[in-house]
């Protein structure tokens, strides 16, 4: 069912980020409005990496006020059909039905390239959405990256370094926007429970800190349906260092093992003119004692 263009009043394309006008194209508008295809529509290449979709109800509540009042803010794409903005609300209006949408084609954004485009993205989600901290993190990192500070909304004549102007605008201290951007070091299971609020910040903030045996651990067992909290808790709280499951103590033995093979494996020869060597020979006596109890524990 197509939807009822009467609500989708014709607009004039506004934006908070405005294009230089050099790099307006010559022989066509710099903004049109159009009717779309939803169909035809695509979501921008890092809207599923930097950014969660609308809980259920959210996105109820808004296809509900677009069905009564109308699309008051038109997406806005790129001229091959790329979302810059907008992407909740052509859910919302997948999920009454419509199959057309309109649409401000930003040819202008295009011209400009692909840091202008994804910087009106980022833009759009500070603008307009209460985002996680995880999600503001994700931001601050391709802010840094991409470095072009008064693109994004911020007025020009404000001083300070990008960080603290992100934080003041979410109402935080640079310090802790610095340990959220810790949590993207974390693999992608980790960050995505905190993303959902199924672990504090300061928890997977805490998983960054641990080798990268146990982080994999710790996602593969969030992937595998445990709650990760109870989980986390049983890697951060090892008073005496040992892992509480046998299978992560072993998986953990056989990383630093593979690390060494990788770091020493072709540089064997070498080591008789090392210094210190033999404080180390008890050490690797046991490993390989270790070692040969390990495989004949499995052979058994």
């Amino acid at each position: 069912m197509s939807n009822n263009n009467s609500k989708l009043p014709r607009r004039s394309a506004e934006s908070k980020i405005a294009a230089p006008a050099s790099y307006a194209l010559a022989d066509q508008p710099s903004r049109t409005t159009e009717p779309w295809p939803i169909a035809e529509l695509k979501p921008h290449p890092k809207q599923a990496e930097m950014f969660l979709d609308l809980p259920e109800h959210e996105l109820q509540r808004l296809a509900e006020n677009i069905d009564k009042n109308g699309l008051e803010n038109p997406p806005e794409i790129l001229p091959d059909g790329t979302l810059i903005k907008g992407h909740q609300r052509v859910r919302a209006a997948q999920s009454l039905g419509w199959t057309e949408i309109e649409v401000i084609v930003r040819h202008d954004l295009a011209e400009q390239g692909e840091a202008a485009v994804e910087e009106a993205f980022i833009c759009d989600n500070l603008d307009r959405r209460q985002l996680q901290p995880i999600e503001i993190a994700r931001c601050y990192r391709r802010l840094k990256v991409l470095e072009r500070k008064s693109v994004w909304g911020l007025s020009q004549k404000e001083k300070g370094d990008l960080r603290d102007q992100l934080a003041k605008r979410f109402g935080v201290s640079g310090r802790t926007l610095d340990r959220y951007v810790r949590v993207l070091d974390t693999p992608q299971a980790v960050q995505d429970a905190a993303a959902r609020n199924e672990l504090p910040m300061i928890m997977a903030e805490q998983v960054a800190g641990l080798d990268r045996a146990d982080r994999e651990a710790i996602a593969m067992r969030i992937q595998n349906g445990e709650p990760p909290k109870t989980v986390v808790r049983e890697y951060l709280h090892k008073g005496d260092g040992r892992h509480l499951r046998v299978e992560d103590a072993l998986s953990s033995f056989a990383n630093s093992l593979q690390r060494a093979q990788h770091d020493l494996g072709q540089r064997i020869g070498q080591l008789k003119r090392c210094q210190g060597v033999s404080d180390h020979l008890a050490v690797l006596q046991g490993g390989r004692g270790l070692i040969d109890q390990i495989l004949e524990g499995i052979a058994t």
